[in-house]
């Protein structure tokens, strides 16, 4: 019952408001969802301030092992912003 419940929401929703769908033009590049990953974790970095484990941390925010999320980082190349010392 809940699944026809939840297609039904995403339907009507997308009824009454159709510009929730827009087409893609065929000039426009589409990420691969490996690009989309790295995105969305340097996004998550940003927004926990590159902290990558504890309260607040990427991992948390992404529901993610810390060891795992260390994983995509170093198979994606992304690279914890050290501060500079002055």
């Amino acid at each position: 019952m809940d699944l026809i419940f939840g297609i039904a929401t995403i339907y009507y929703s997308i009824y009454l408001n159709p510009e929730l769908i827009k087409p893609v033009s065929s000039d426009t590049k589409l990420k691969s969802i490996t690009e989309n990953e790295r995105d969305h974790i340097i996004a998550t970095l940003k927004k926990s301030n590159w902290e990558v484990y504890g309260p607040g941390g990427a991992a948390e925010l992404l529901d993610m092992n810390v060891s795992t999320l260390n994983s995509r980082m170093k198979k994606l190349g992304i690279e914890k912003i050290r501060a500079s010392k002055s």
